[in-house]
């Protein structure tokens, strides 16, 4: 993945938080921003995922700038797992992969229906009769949502033990 910023400028209530930084970053596999509390880390990735707007400058995946893409087109290239839980407890893995696909990807259930279960059923067949949604489902489930790359993410999907 390429990664390219270029005079980004990012404020909140006036206060500028990324001054026209601009980095390009070629094959990137992994990704750690450090940095004390405050120094901007999680809201440049916010920016990178296109969750939040700039005021300044552009960002683009593999060559393919923000600006010009429009955030809607760039945002289903992209995708983001956060580091928290952000999926809905009451519904199971299909319903909140379907969600996704559904209200943002505006894809037919029937487009995705019988396919999504066939994988859910062959992963719960390797892992036995009882599974879990736990911090490493969630890459899983943001690459199940037609995204095309992950933006922040962890190994995928564990048997809870019986």
């Amino acid at each position: 993945m390429k990664i390219t910023i270029k005079e980004l400028i990012k404020e909140y209530s006036g206060q500028r938080i990324l001054d026209e930084m601009s980095i390009n970053l070629e094959n990137v596999q992994v990704l750690a921003f450090i940095g004390p509390s405050g120094s901007g880390k999680s809201t440049l990735l916010r920016l990178i995922a296109g969750l939040e707007e700039f005021q300044g400058g552009d960002i683009a995946m593999n060559d393919r700038w923000m600006s010009e893409e429009g955030l809607d087109d760039y945002r289903k290239k992209v995708g983001f797992v956060f580091q928290d839980h952000n999926l809905f407890s009451h519904l199971s893995i299909f319903e909140n992969i379907a969600l996704v696909l559904e209200k943002v990807h505006e894809k037919e259930r029937s487009e995705f229906d019988k396919q999504s279960r066939v994988l859910v059923s062959q992963r719960r067949a390797m892992l036995g009769s009882t599974m879990q949604v736990c911090a490493p489902m969630r890459q899983l489930l943001s690459r199940a949502r037609g995204k095309k790359t992950t933006v922040v993410g962890t190994p995928l999907l564990t048997g809870a033990p019986e």
